[in-house]
């Protein structure tokens, strides 16, 4: 039997992670500080970021939310949506495995919480499930509790600029084929 954690605050003030040399990734909670009619209050954005540590150093809730902070900078400051983060954490379990956001992702997906669909648009990070839910959830990951497997065979939902950057090198490559000449194409389409 695994502990519910009722109150967040023992993860976000008491715990930190001694760290050492090397590269590492995190997880961040981040919510909208605006209202909209088509968005709930508990909509949560659940990612990655990466980070480098140069020497042996302790990391708290606070040092993590401002590393996280880059990350979110790049998906945000653009259109100017103002948003808070709530947790941020090391994506390393009690014995050293590194897990990802789509581990969280489909640990919440098992807890009955599920993807933010807004207007026919599935939004890949955004889940409508309260803090304490989200927070047990990684808690459950950073402890070494099973997390789910992932599945090679799971459809992959493309954007609109993904399909577009799809067509267009099938189109070049089907050129090149038929004229058989060497095609290149360009990639600048982030899929995660």
């Amino acid at each position: 039997m695994t502990t519910h954690i009722q109150n967040i605050s023992y993860l976000l003030d008491e715990h930190s992670w001694t760290l050492t040399p090397g590269d590492y990734k995190g997880i961040y909670v981040y919510k909208r500080d605006y209202e909209y009619k088509a968005f709930s209050p508990t909509e949560r954005k659940i990612g990655e970021f990466s980070f480098t540590v140069k020497e042996k150093t302790i990391y708290s809730q606070q040092d993590l939310q401002n590393l996280a902070w880059k990350r979110i900078a790049e998906q945000t400051s653009t259109a100017g949506t103002p948003v808070s983060i709530i947790m941020a954490f090391v994506a390393q379990d009690t014995n050293g495995n590194i897990f990802t956001d789509h581990s969280i992702h489909r640990m919440l997906e098992r807890e009955g919480y599920h993807r933010v669909q807004h207007e026919g648009f599935t939004n890949l990070e955004w889940y409508d499930a309260p803090d304490d839910v989200i927070a047990n959830v990684i808690w459950k990951a950073i402890t070494g509790q099973k997390l789910p497997e992932h599945k090679s065979n799971q459809k992959i939902i493309l954007r609109k600029e993904q399909k577009a950057a799809s067509a267009m090198a099938r189109k070049l490559y089907n050129k090149a084929i038929k004229n058989q000449t060497i095609g290149q194409a360009v990639w600048n389409c982030k899929m995660s």
